[in-house]
């Protein structure tokens, strides 16, 4: 869910159109293509996506990375007070030898 909150707009959207839908897509699309490549008897088109219709939820994607480096730098710094090896730290997860876990837990 994460990902999807901080998504970045989609400003463009390809269309493949046979050559007779072509020439009726450009008619009523023709302020928003920015390109159409002709592979064999189709058409590829690229058109320009309205800024209008986007939305996310970057104000989410923010709260929620924030917990997870807060959750993250609490384990952390639990395993260091154990002097517990962490061998590698993401977003949300860390290795750890699996002998330490027990102690991390409690």
């Amino acid at each position: 869910m994460y990902g999807k909150t901080i998504l970045k707009p989609i400003e463009t959207e390809t269309v493949v159109k046979t050559i007779p839908e072509y020439e009726k897509y450009i008619r009523f699309n023709y302020n928003f293509i920015e390109s159409a490549i002709k592979v064999g008897d189709k058409y590829y088109v690229k058109k320009i996506k309205s800024i209008i219709t986007h939305f996310n939820y970057v104000h989410c994607g923010v709260e929620i990375l924030s917990m997870s480096k807060r959750i993250m730098n609490e384990v952390m710094t639990i395993a260091d007070d154990n002097k517990l090896n962490i061998w590698y730290q993401d977003t949300d997860s860390m290795h750890i030898d699996y002998e330490q876990v027990e102690t991390l837990a409690k």
